[in-house]
């Protein structure tokens, strides 16, 4: 995915107190975190995970809301585009930081940058009723360096991320 994403809308799923959310996620490429380095409009590559998304309406304080930033840029005491990750934005932590496995193969073969991808085992649990239950999964990414001169993206593979073993438990406690 890449400036894109998806939901998930599980049915029928009972009375229940809890929503535990597991998964692997991968980062592809140059993602730069909180801070991209251009001289104008600097902007976080985002990455977020809300649950019932339309049925919230301050998402900025939703407690049912996961936003964060990644950075596979290099860390150099000169320059370091840092990341949120594993904490909420705007918090701060050196690039790649709580990562499972770094430097994982180049899924992109064009000629674009490109750069490894890292990957993250992620969990997070949100206090959740009802008898249904919708997760989306989403990027807000800045990428002005990816868009030519008419405005076409020229590479949908540079910082994009995927998602591997998703798992979604319920629990009730009653």
């Amino acid at each position: 995915f890449n400036n894109d994403g998806f939901t998930l809308h599980l049915e029928n799923t009972g009375d229940h107190d809890y929503v535990f959310i597991s998964f692997d996620l991968y980062v592809h490429g140059t993602w730069d975190g909180n801070f991209n380095g251009f001289p104008e409009n600097d902007k976080p590559d985002k990455w977020i995970m809300e649950l019932d998304p339309e049925m919230d309406l301050i998402k900025d304080t939703s407690s049912d809301r996961f936003v964060t930033t990644f950075s596979n840029s290099p860390c150099f005491s000169n320059y370091c585009l840092r990341q949120s990750y594993p904490e909420m934005y705007p918090f701060e932590n050196n690039p790649k930081t709580g990562n499972s496995k770094v430097d994982l193969p180049k899924i992109c073969k064009d000629s674009y940058f490109g750069g490894n991808s890292t990957l993250y085992k992620i969990e997070k649990g949100f206090r959740h009723s009802g008898n249904a239950v919708v997760i989306r999964f989403y990027d807000e990414l800045y990428q002005p360096n990816a868009i030519d001169k008419d405005g076409i993206v020229q590479s949908k593979c540079d910082e994009s991320w995927s998602m591997d073993n998703l798992k979604v438990r319920i629990i009730s406690y009653k």
